[in-house]
């Protein structure tokens, strides 16, 4: 039985060494592509640092950074930013 053993950039290799077109992963693997080598950088310094904070006890300082850099770029009156997991989570949580 063949595996998944590794990815690179939009390609995914098999345990037979077969390459093929990744057409089905995630959401980072679409926009990125696998082993991306300055997301894999950004990932192992935090981790390095704190994994998955709860945010129902406080945010990441990375994540308090970004926020406050998306409230500054969005017109007015938008100003506040709470992060949610997915869209369909964003859609369900709005007024």
């Amino acid at each position: 039985q063949q595996a998944w053993v590794r990815g690179e950039g939009h390609r995914l290799f098999d345990s037979d060494g077969h390459s093929y077109l990744d057409f089905a992963n995630g959401i980072a693997v679409t926009s990125l592509g696998h082993a991306h080598p300055r997301v894999n950088a950004a990932i192992h310094a935090q981790v390095d640092r704190l994994i998955g904070p709860m945010a129902a006890m406080g945010y990441a300082e990375s994540t308090v950074r970004l926020a406050r850099e998306l409230a500054a770029t969005l017109p007015a009156p938008i100003d506040s930013i709470f992060f949610m997991n997915s869209g369909s989570m964003a859609c369900r949580s709005a007024p």
